[in-house]
C-alpha cells in the first residue's frame, strides 16, 4: 500500500471510530432520557367520567399512559408520552372536544 493510501485508510478508520463513537452517545441519550409528562388542572368530579377519559386517550393516543387523581382540589390528569414524543395541542383540543375543561399546570 502506498504512502497516500495508507494516509486515506488511516483517515477512514478515524472517521468511522469518531462517527460509530458519537453514533452510541447520541443513541445513550434518547435511551435514556426521561418520558414527558404532563399535568393538567381539570373539572371532572367523578369516576365514571375519569375513567371514560382515560379510556378514550388510550384509544386515539396509542403513545400515552393516563391516570387521573381525583382526590387532589385541582382533579389533576397526567398524561406520559410512551416513546418520548408529545402531541400536547392535539390531546389538549382532543379533550376539549370531550366537553373537559383543561389547563396546562407549567413547572
Amino acid at each position: 500500500m502506498s504512502q497516500r493510501h495508507s494516509w486515506i485508510f488511516n483517515k477512514l478508520q478515524y472517521l468511522a471510530y469518531q462517527f460509530f463513537n458519537y453514533n452510541h452517545y447520541f443513541q445513550t441519550l434518547t435511551m435514556h432520557r426521561p418520558n414527558p409528562i404532563e399535568i393538567f388542572k381539570t373539572n371532572v368530579e367523578d369516576e365514571s367520567t375519569a375513567v371514560r377519559t382515560v379510556n378514550a386517550l388510550h384509544e386515539n393516543f396509542k403513545n400515552v399512559s393516563a391516570n387521573f387523581d381525583l382526590e387532589d382540589c385541582d382533579r389533576i390528569l397526567r398524561v406520559e408520552s410512551l416513546d418520548g414524543n408529545f402531541l400536547l395541542h392535539e390531546i389538549q383540543q382532543f379533550l376539549n372536544n370531550l366537553n373537559l375543561k383543561v389547563e396546562l399546570i407549567m413547572d
